[in-house]
């Protein structure tokens, strides 16, 4: 039951995972009353490796910096949502990057580098989770989302809405993400062209940053 209502793939596969816990050994322990041989430990043991594989899976898919799903994860998981044409339809993938994130590190040095992106990988979760949103983080300060939205003024909404967020942040800096996004859709048919769709706006909306004289790098 709780499965079906969390959205996150990784507590669903928990969830899915402890649920099945008790299968192995029932059928273990009624192979042993019935046929007197030692299936109940058979049955546990069975029980406890799917745990571990599960949990092991876990640590392997989640960046151990920021805690979101890493680079891994989310390749799988596109591939999975692409695998049903259906799944697909109306997903946006938001990718983005801090600006001035090179300044962050040469100023205040990597430790507080490495906290700017603890507080964005926050404030990703604050803004994106109740919404059902798909939160990786890509490689060094560059974070993808993937969002369902019946229109683009949602995902426009929810753009504005991280770096509100971010804006709140208690930092000696101000944290703010360029993000460029892209709708599966109108030409974008594979998860490669929706990356590269999504890419290219990112740096559409850096390029139009540097014009006007913000610092993004």
């Amino acid at each position: 039951m709780q499965s079906r209502r969390v959205e996150s793939l990784q507590t669903k596969t928990i969830y899915r995972t402890l649920a099945f816990f008790s299968i192995p050994a029932l059928v273990g322990g009624t192979f042993q009353v019935v046929y007197s041989v030692p299936g109940l430990c058979v049955g546990i043991m069975i029980s406890i490796l799917l745990l571990y594989i599960v949990f092991q899976e876990q640590l392997i898919s989640t960046d151990p910096l920021t805690g979101l799903n890493n680079r891994n994860r989310f390749e799988t998981y596109i591939l999975s949502l692409f695998s049903n044409v259906d799944q697909a339809e109306d997903v946006y993938l938001l990718m983005m990057d801090a600006d001035g994130f090179k300044q962050i590190n040469d100023r205040y040095g990597h430790v507080e580098g490495d906290h700017a992106l603890q507080v964005i990988s926050a404030a990703l979760k604050e803004v994106c989770s109740a919404s059902g949103s798909f939160i990786a983080r890509y490689g060094g300060d560059e974070f993808v989302v993937l969002q369902k939205a019946m229109a683009e003024q949602n995902i426009l909404h929810l753009c504005a809405a991280i770096n509100d967020e971010l804006a709140c942040a208690e930092v000696p800096y101000l944290l703010r993400m360029s993000i460029g996004y892209a709708r599966v859709g109108d030409g974008v048919d594979t998860w490669q062209d929706l990356l590269r769709a999504a890419d290219a706006e990112l740096y559409r909306v850096k390029r139009e940053k540097k014009k006007a004289g913000v610092q993004i790098r």
